[in-house]
């Protein structure tokens, strides 16, 4: 069989081939990038020839007008290919001569064998692979719609030994049974999440993230004792927030043009390094304001880079054929941002107690070297770069980098853009509730004391975990056409205690409705998460990944000290019940608005 694309003519191979196909396969150049040395006689690529290169499935890549051998391509099955995964798959291998490398001949010969895989052989999904370090590869079969799905280590005959390469996959959806296409995905579900990678990430993010805690609660307590004032220690984190908000890009930037995996080691490494030295200057000099500030900036913006490099590996290390897949992964991340992030609440004061701030901050520090060195068995790609920055200062980089990011999303992938505009306003409306007016509602216009506070905030931090635990349980049911009425839940819990602040109702019911409807409204935006994040990271191609994530992050940050100034305004000039009126009622337009956005966002994504 004979297949024909515009310029090319795939036939099977003859003995005539042998000393076109050596003066290909001599040059060390093509073997070394798929694995096979190069041919060192004309014999030994006829026996090659008759004894590989002629099975079933086999194809000789050649100019269609002129009949020129150029490379070669075929169809792996299960016997070949240790990855695969059913009998109705296949892998591509592939190889072009140098002579024709860099005028598309390569994703032009993949593209014409995939579509003769799915419609003459009922394919349910072609696999293919290469070396982490073969980006002109990878470009291909992302340009005929492969996605990555895992690491793996393998043996390699040319040079001998083991390397790890990057297995992608595409589906052929077509020829996909719902049940089959159902049961496939579990299976590969399954694997990506209990895959090393994925386990190690988890673990390195949920040992970081402890010892940042721990550290942010232990600097809080030191300052109360030492001025008796817990304004001062606010002031100094809002002040890192500006900062934040400048680099967060920049590690966007970085995610996308270095190693993520070594971006997470050392990012972690210098917080670790950071935190040490302010502990032997404090152990030196004693308390010292300015010094703490100092170091509370520079822990903020190093935690602010490597935000963008989680969420911009997540999908690297899951796939991105899947929002369930992605989903999954996200509320996984979130469970242990959650545990991680509360367990040092309860564990702090009692260490705090105990030991005092310095041990506290050798504690943080051995999480963050440990975290690092966790992180130093992940394995990734190596970013793609499209670009040639040769010659271009270090700002023109960066410019022309986050120019090329607003591009996309303002151009390119505006839905991208409405979806970060839905996290920039949930942010506004939720932070400024969350951190100015339930507390200012409990303790100044209810009269409760700080431990009934502290009750209710605890209450409203356990439906924070149980919000993601529920919500990760549900992500294989989790649609994008459910985001609006997610927000209309999160918009109409604030009447009831509207109502109750505007009725003669008692203090107890007041408190209760605040409490209670509260927490649901945290419960609906952790569903909302596991809708937003995974469909952003899915529209986003890989190169823009962690530039379009760290401009996200950077707006949603934005949005933070824009709704604590909000309700502090609000509560100097209007009642309660106006309060949570105008919140419930600034969420209802956008659940309005956002219906047509999302209603066929998951059936876009798949395309």
């Amino acid at each position: 069989m004979e297949l024909f694309s515009t310029r090319l003519a795939l036939r099977p191979w003859a003995d005539a081939d042998a000393p076109a196909l050596f003066e290909l396969a001599r040059d060390p150049r093509v073997g070394t990038a798929a694995g096979w040395p190069p041919h060192t006689s004309e014999e030994q690529s006829l026996d090659i020839l008759r004894n590989v290169l002629q099975g079933p499935e086999q194809y000789a890549i050649t100019l269609r007008e002129s009949g020129e051998l150029i490379g070669a391509i075929g169809l792996l099955t299960g016997d070949a290919c240790d990855y695969l995964e059913a009998d109705d798959e296949y892998s591509v291998g592939y190889w072009i001569g140098v002579p024709y490398w860099g005028q598309g001949f390569a994703a032009e010969a993949l593209q014409r064998l995939i579509d003769h895989a799915r419609d003459s052989l009922g394919t349910r999904a072609i696999y293919a692979d290469h070396f982490l370090e073969n980006t002109q590869s990878h470009r291909v079969m992302e340009k005929c719609g492969l996605l990555p799905v895992r690491t793996q280590t393998t043996d390699v005959l040319y040079p001998a030994g083991k390397r790890d390469v990057l297995i992608m996959r595409r589906l052929l959806v077509p020829h996909i049974e719902r049940n089959d296409m159902k049961n496939s995905s579990e299976t590969t579900l399954q694997s990506s999440l209990r895959s090393a990678n994925f386990i190690l990430l988890v673990l390195g993010q949920g040992i970081s993230l402890f010892g940042n805690t721990m550290l942010r609660f232990a600097m809080s307590m030191w300052v109360l004792d030492e001025t008796g004032s817990a304004t001062i220690f606010a002031t100094v984190l809002a002040i890192s927030v500006i900062p934040t908000i400048l680099i967060s890009p920049f590690g966007g930037i970085m995610a996308d043009r270095i190693s993520k995996r070594a971006m997470m080691v050392a990012l972690d490494i210098i917080s670790g390094i950071v935190t040490l030295l302010a502990t032997v200057f404090f152990a030196l000099s004693g308390f010292n304001i300015l010094a703490i500030a100092i170091m509370q900036v520079v822990l903020a913006v190093l935690d602010a880079m490597e935000t963008p490099v989680v969420q911009s590996a997540l999908p690297q290390i899951i796939g991105r054929e899947s929002s369930t897949d992605l989903r999954r992964g996200t509320a996984i991340i979130n469970q242990v941002q959650q545990l991680s992030q509360l367990l040092p609440s309860f564990l702090g004061g009692v260490m705090y107690g105990l030991v005092g701030i310095r041990p506290m901050m050798l504690i943080t520090a051995a999480c963050l070297m440990s975290a690092a060195m966790v992180e130093c068995f992940i394995r990734l790609a190596k970013p793609l770069s499209n670009q040639d920055d040769t010659g271009i200062c270090l700002l023109g980089v960066i410019i022309g980098d986050m120019h090329s990011a607003t591009a996309f999303l303002l151009r390119k992938e505006p839905t991208v853009a409405r979806l970060a505009g839905v996290c920039t306003w949930i942010n506004l409306i939720l932070t400024g509730f969350s951190s100015v007016s339930f507390p200012y509602i409990i303790r100044t216009t209810l009269g409760y004391d700080a431990a009934t506070y502290g009750l209710c905030d605890g209450i409203i931090g356990i439906a924070g975990i149980a919000g993601t635990f529920i919500a990760g349980c549900f992500a294989n049911r989790l649609k994008s056409q459910n985001a609006p009425s997610l927000l209309f839940v999160e918009s109409l819990m604030l009447l009831p205690p509207a109502i109750a602040f505007l009725l003669p109702c008692s203090t107890q019911t007041k408190l209760i409705m605040l409490v209670f409807c509260t927490a649901v409204v945290i419960i609906s935006v952790d569903f909302l998460n596991l809708i937003l994040v995974p469909s952003i990271q899915m529209r986003t191609p890989t190169a823009f990944t962690g530039k379009v994530m760290a401009i996200i992050s950077s707006l949603t940050i934005c949005a933070q000290p824009l709704g604590q100034m909000l309700y502090g305004w609000l509560h100097a000039h209007c009642t309660v019940w106006l309060i949570l009126l105008i919140s419930a009622l600034a969420s209802l337009p956008l659940a309005w608005l956002a219906h047509p956005l999302f209603t066929h966002l998951d059936d876009t994504i798949s395309k």
